[in-house]
C-alpha cells in the first residue's frame, strides 16, 4: 500500500521547480491522485470483485456506482455471454442464448429473467479521500502515480519548458506503466502454474 502523504510530498518536491510557478493546495494535489487512482484501476483493470443478485427480488439489476467492466457473469452457475450494449440492441432477435450487457450502472439480461441468481465478477475503480488514506496498490505503482500527477500538475503551465515537461512525465508514465502490466502478467502467468507431484 501506498501512503497518500508519501506522494504528495514527492509532488511538493519536484513541484519546486522554476517550470512551475503555481502553488498547489493539498486538495489540489488529491484531485492529481485521484485522476491518476482512477486512471491506472481503469487501464490496467487493478480492482476486481464478486456481487450475488437474487432476481427475484429486484426490479432493476444495479452494479455498485464505481464498477468499470464486467468480467463474468453466471445464471444460476451457468456462464452467460457479455455482449456489448449497441449489439445487444441491434441483435436482439438473433441472440439464441441468454446473453447480457452493462449499461451505465445496470446489467440488461436478453432474455429477461425474473427469478434466479445472478452472479458477477467485475472490476472496479476506488477513490482517496484524504491525506491519510493509502492507496491500494503494491508499491511499484508508486512512480507511475507521480509521474501521472507531475503530467497533469505541469498542463496548467502555459510556459514552453512546463508543457516540455509535462509530455516528458507523460512519457515516464507510459513507461511505468508498461512495466507495470508485464509484472501483472508474470503474476498471474505465475499464479496460474500448477505442479503436480505424484506420490511414490
Amino acid at each position: 500500500m501506498i501512503q497518500v502523504q508519501d506522494i504528495i510530498l514527492s509532488l511538493r518536491s519536484r513541484l519546486r521547480d522554476k517550470a512551475v510557478q503555481k502553488e498547489y493546495s493539498d486538495n489540489e494535489l488529491l484531485d492529481l491522485i485521484n485522476m491518476a487512482y482512477i486512471t491506472i484501476a481503469t487501464r490496467l483493470k487493478v480492482f476486481s470483485s464478486h456481487i450475488e443478485f437474487d432476481l427475484s427480488q429486484l426490479s432493476n439489476i444495479l452494479m455498485p456506482i464505481d464498477c468499470i467492466a464486467l468480467i463474468n457473469v453466471f445464471y444460476d452457475s451457468y456462464p452467460i455471454d457479455i455482449l456489448p450494449t449497441n449489439y445487444l440492441l441491434k441483435n436482439k432477435l438473433g441472440i439464441k442464448t441468454l446473453s447480457c450487457t452493462l449499461k451505465g450502472n445496470q446489467i440488461e439480461l436478453y432474455p429477461p429473467k425474473d427469478t434466479g441468481i445472478l452472479a458477477v465478477d467485475y472490476h472496479f475503480i476506488k477513490r482517496i479521500l484524504g491525506i491519510e488514506d493509502y492507496l491500494q496498490l503494491s508499491d511499484f505503482y508508486k512512480e507511475a502515480i507521480l509521474f501521472y500527477c507531475m503530467f497533469l500538475a505541469l498542463q496548467k503551465e502555459t510556459r514552453v519548458d512546463s508543457i516540455q515537461k509535462s509530455q516528458y512525465y507523460q512519457s515516464l508514465y507510459e513507461l511505468e506503466i508498461q512495466k507495470i502490466a508485464l509484472i501483472n502478467s508474470e503474476i498471474n502467468t505465475t499464479a496460474d502454474l500448477t505442479t503436480q507431484y505424484q506420490r511414490i
